[in-house]
């Protein structure tokens, strides 16, 4: 590490640098989106689209911080295994509750759902069906911002953990 930053500088700079350049993929992917549905005259719901864009960068950023974290401490191919399972059990996290009432032990009950709250819920932020396919309507603003604040508040927890872990390792 050089003299002049810090640990924590540098992962929240390693996250924001990681964020800042998905953002950049999302945009030039949306417009790209825009633009053909546009040359083939297919109708929109543009405002749709542009939030589910918006919880799709919040969903890759979260999962960013999970790849961070799990990189503070583990190699990459770990790091990339962990994040893969975060990111499957994230977006199955209601399953599980559903599963642990079908089992009917307390035990398993109680296990999925010490899961369902250590896990992120990225089913939370995935509004791509709603907003593309008119599956449904989007959720209305209140509940936009609670899950906009708990993946803004997720990314934060997971950074000050691997910043804590970084700053504790010796090299």
């Amino acid at each position: 590490m050089a003299k002049p930053v810090s640990r924590a500088e540098f992962i929240i700079g390693k996250h924001l640098g990681l964020s800042a350049v998905l953002a950049v993929l999302l945009a030039l992917m949306t417009v790209i989106y825009l633009v053909v549905l546009l040359v083939k005259g297919i109708s929109f719901p543009l405002d749709s689209i542009l939030i589910a864009v918006l919880y799709l960068f919040f969903e890759l950023s979260l999962l960013t911080a999970v790849a961070i974290l799990f990189g503070v401490f583990t190699s990459s191919l770990l790091a990339t295994l962990f994040s893969f399972g975060i990111y499957l059990m994230g977006h199955l996290s209601p399953d599980l509750i559903k599963l642990g009432q079908l089992s009917k032990n307390p035990g398993i009950e109680g296990f999925v759902r010490v899961l369902y709250l250590v896990l992120p819920d990225l089913s939370r932020l995935d509004l791509k069906n709603q907003a593309v396919y008119g599956v449904g309507v989007l959720p209305n603003p209140v509940i936009l911002l609670e899950n906009a604040a708990y993946a803004l508040l997720y990314t934060a927890m997971l950074l000050l953990i691997a910043i804590i872990v970084f700053s504790r390792r010796e090299f």
